[in-house]
């Protein structure tokens, strides 16, 4: 039955994601009470190159996956850091880790996994700086507002560290989770159909290096969910059948970086305008990047 290969898939989703969504809500509370929101205009509130590029460097260790970034990246926008740097760090967050690294590198070869690196950390970047560009007045404007807001003469008493964790726990798991809780579960959800109904041999046929497999891995990866980790095995078992790298680098790109549940998350958060520049730059960028490395042979 469908339904129940449908419910399976969603099951299996929603408790890989789940440890990882958990650490997200908890770092969106954590940041929310105990980095100053002046700090954080400071270093990705501002509208220029340092602040996305901060922004991406900070995101690229966390041990966070595609929807377990959410919460937190929500968050910061929230507490004042721009789009670009948003999208940045929406980006490299889930497309790199330390053991999608170690796979890569133990299964695709030490050049391969220098290649994944430098790719998602120039698309997380480029596509922020693209963001950032393209909404510099709006971004301007809200900081603006963010700043008076924080000058205006309030009385608030202090709050000890117990307080704070309180705090803490309390916008990550009830105010956040409110907020985007529905919106990861329906995400899952549609990925979890569409890993049913997608033919499961579909990857396989993706051989060769042309445009179109670009174009496939493409549409193949940003709707479903899968964390960086789990999708190296996956793709060094099809180059070693014959598809191409550069396709390979695609997906292990795009599909952490980018899900149904992302989508939707940003676009509330962010803006219509806003989410089809992140989609948009994430994509092209993309392209770019493999089409240059397969270019000049490193991959």
């Amino acid at each position: 039955m469908i339904a129940t290969v449908i419910i399976d898939n969603f099951w299996h989703f929603f408790t890989t994601s789940a440890p990882w969504l958990l650490l997200g809500f908890l770092l969106a509370g954590l940041l929310k009470e105990f980095v100053p929101q002046k700090a954080l205009l400071r270093f990705v509130g501002t509208n220029n190159v340092r602040s996305v590029a901060t922004a991406a460097l900070i995101g690229a260790p966390l041990p966070i996956c595609s929807c377990g970034v959410i919460p937190t990246a929500m968050a910061l926008h929230k507490q004042g850091a721009s789009r670009g740097a948003t999208v940045a760090f929406l980006i490299a967050t889930p497309a790199i880790s330390v053991t999608a690294i170690i796979l890569t590198v133990a299964m695709l070869g030490w050049q391969f996994a220098g290649v994944y690196i430098a790719t998602a950390l120039v698309v997380a970047i480029g596509t922020g700086l693209i963001t950032l560009w393209v909404f510099r007045k709006a971004d301007y404007r809200d900081n603006l507002l963010r700043i008076s807001q924080l000058k205006i003469p309030t009385y608030t008493p202090s709050k000890g560290f117990r307080q704070k964790v309180k705090a803490a726990i309390k916008y990550g798991f009830i105010d956040m989770l409110g907020e985007v809780g529905g919106l990861i579960v329906l995400g899952l959800l549609i990925a979890s159909i569409i890993n049913t109904v997608l033919p499961s041999d579909i990857m396989a046929t993706l051989l060769g290096g042309s445009f179109w497999t670009y174009i496939i891995m493409a549409l193949v990866a940003i709707p479903i969910y899968i964390c960086s980790t789990a999708a190296v095995p996956m793709m060094a078992l099809l180059v070693a059948s014959g598809m191409a790298p550069a396709g390979a680098l695609i997906f292990l790109v795009l599909g952490p970086a980018v899900n149904i549940a992302t989508i939707m998350a940003a676009r509330k958060e962010m803006g219509s305008k806003t989410t089809i520049v992140y989609i948009g730059g994430l994509i092209i960028l993309t392209f770019i990047c493999a089409a240059i490395f397969n270019v000049l042979g490193m991959i």
